[in-house]
């Protein structure tokens, strides 16, 4: 996608190839900006304009993409054990946006051993916690399963 330069623009130090990489730049990070919803500038600066190392982001969030596909689309997802480790803040955002994929329109099943109040300690905050638990149990049925442990017994 080429466009004419005006003599202007050439004689403002503005050659054909700076323009072009200029307008990829703005391509890349206005498609960035449209998946991720974040502030492109402010990740470009951070990577010091890298747009090579930006590119692999941008791969890896595409790639991230088509695995959420597969959580979110079954008509039954199960998930057990969750707490057992902690998901950090990539993690809890990735089962944030599979829980609201998945919000309204398809059964979930979870099962875990922490009461809500320590979700915080599970995800990578108590606002990503308290979301995701909205997004749970609203429309939904809360088993409290308590006695002795099916596993530990003898």
């Amino acid at each position: 996608m080429s466009k004419w330069i005006s003599p202007r623009e050439y004689h403002n130090g503005r050659s054909a190839l700076s323009l072009n990489k200029q307008r990829q730049t703005e391509d890349i990070k206005k498609k960035f900006a449209i998946l991720e919803g974040i502030d492109v500038q402010e990740g470009l600066d951070r990577l010091n304009g890298d747009i090579a190392l930006f590119l692999k982001m941008l791969a890896q969030f595409a790639k991230n993409q088509s695995k959420l596909k597969t959580y979110q689309n079954p008509d039954l997802l199960v998930i057990d054990e969750i707490g057992y480790l902690p998901l950090g803040q990539q993690g809890s955002n990735l089962f944030f946006q599979v829980i609201s994929a998945r919000h309204k329109q398809k059964s979930t099943i979870i099962t875990t051993n922490l009461p809500f109040a320590q979700w915080g300690n599970i995800f990578d905050s108590t606002t990503v916690a308290t979301a995701i638990a909205d997004r749970l149990v609203y429309n939904s049925e809360i088993l409290v399963m308590e006695g002795k442990s099916y596993r530990k017994r003898a």
